[in-house]
């Protein structure tokens, strides 16, 4: 009995090294949750352990601790100065006018030796008729080259030749006087037509520029067209001034 007693009381050898491999055990899982602790908290501490990894492990930025919920911020209102006016785009009353253009002043011409100035228009009746007057070879008497005179018509509105107009030449020719009158209708000369004025000048042709002028009057004096110049040709071929007259109002 003593036998069997000693043999159940006394350790066996598989108890012993069944409890060595427990400890092992539970000091590996120790060591293995320690390490995994120590990554968790510094992920960097792998490198060190294990500098021959082909990856390296990058430590995620830290975010910064927030406290509580976002708070909605309020706008505030926009209030104007309390001397701020709104100014008017357009003043009321005042009405925008253009400025003319400055205008340009017309330059005079001058006007060649042969030619007669035409008269600004006037209020009076009577004007010079278009294309007056034309220096021409004497053709209303038979004196040819021995002549220097002035002639023509003078018309209405309707085209008709008016009687009883006063042709009044004055001014200076070769450093004489002249003052001549002739009425239309009185000269009968039958080249010139109905009508006719005529007033004799000189009994030869005399070159003159501007230095005599021509009005037409009733019979009583009143002008019924302004005063025009007209020059006169010192040769036979243009011996007579063929100047007519229309009414124009």
């Amino acid at each position: 009995m003593d036998r069997n007693y000693q043999r159940q009381s006394g350790p066996g050898i598989g108890s012993l090294i069944l409890n060595l491999l427990t400890l092992g055990v539970l000091l590996m899982t120790l060591c293995a949750g320690g390490a995994m602790t120590v990554v968790f908290i510094n992920p960097a501490t792998i490198e060190r352990i294990s500098p021959l990894l082909p990856i390296k492990l990058v430590v995620p930025p830290t975010l910064m601790p927030t406290l509580g919920f976002p708070t909605s911020t309020n706008t505030p209102e926009i209030y104007l100065p309390p001397t701020w006016t709104p100014t008017p785009s357009r003043t009321p009353g005042v009405v925008a006018t253009e400025v003319p253009p400055p205008t340009e002043t017309p330059t005079p011409t001058e006007v060649p030796l042969g030619e007669t100035p035409q008269p600004s228009p006037t209020n009076l009746p009577f004007g010079v008729q278009p294309g007056n007057p034309v220096a021409a070879e004497n053709s209303v008497n038979e004196l040819a080259c021995d002549y220097l005179g002035i002639g023509g018509q003078v018309f209405d509105l309707t085209g008709s030749p008016v009687f009883n107009l006063d042709l009044h030449v004055t001014g200076n020719l070769d450093g004489q006087a002249i003052d001549l009158h002739s009425l239309t209708g009185t000269s009968g000369v039958p080249s010139i037509g109905p009508g006719a004025y005529l007033i004799n000048l000189a009994d030869h042709p005399i070159a003159s520029t501007g230095s005599m002028q021509i009005v037409l009057s009733d019979t009583s004096g009143t002008p019924l067209s302004a005063a025009i110049g007209f020059d006169t040709s010192g040769e036979c071929e243009f011996n007579f001034v063929l100047f007519n007259w229309r009414q124009e109002y």
